[in-house]
């Protein structure tokens, strides 16, 4: 009777820590990357970074990113980052002020670097100054099953700005 006790307590604590030991025990950082450009500009990237996932068996991303498109800006496309590996695939959807981007494949990450670009053109007529929060409003890892933790960047419309200054004199008088 003992020993079956002891058996069956040995197996609950070794799906107990085989549970533990598969689940990371931190949240893995993602970062929207700051990013700026110049009325006119196009193909402006807005890089999305995730810290190490090695040994975390991440095989799916979802991200939601919003922007505020009144000041002139406009995604036009998103690509993947640098460290997806292989053979994943992108699946983008760009609406006015949001993009969805979902990344999957079956070679878990084992990097840490940018996972997705996503490509922004700057209207001509846009104001220098003028800047907009690039917010992850959706960031799930293998369906949310591993933890992430989010830090939001910011989009800036530079500018050039003159000044003049002098003496002026008129001549013959």
């Amino acid at each position: 009777m003992f020993n079956r006790e002891l058996n069956w307590v040995m197996g609950l604590l070794f799906l107990i820590f085989g549970m533990v030991m598969a689940s990371p025990l931190y949240a893995v950082s993602v970062t929207v990357q700051n990013a700026e450009g110049y009325p006119g500009d196009t193909n402006v990237p807005v890089v999305i970074d995730i810290d190490d996932t090695t040994g975390l068996g991440i095989i799916a991303i979802d991200l939601t990113l919003t922007y505020d498109s009144s000041i002139g800006i406009t995604a036009t496309n998103a690509q993947m980052g640098e460290i997806i590996p292989d053979g994943w695939s992108i699946t983008p959807n760009i609406t006015n002020g949001q993009v969805t981007v979902a990344l999957y494949g079956t070679t878990p990450l084992s990097d840490s670097g940018s996972i997705v670009r996503i490509l922004f053109d700057i209207d001509s007529t846009a104001s220098p100054g003028d800047s907009s929060p690039l917010t992850l409003t959706k960031c799930d890892l293998n369906e949310g099953n591993v933890p992430s933790e989010v830090t939001n960047g910011t989009f800036e419309i530079l500018g050039t700005t003159y000044s003049i200054s002098g003496t002026v004199t008129l001549q013959g008088g």
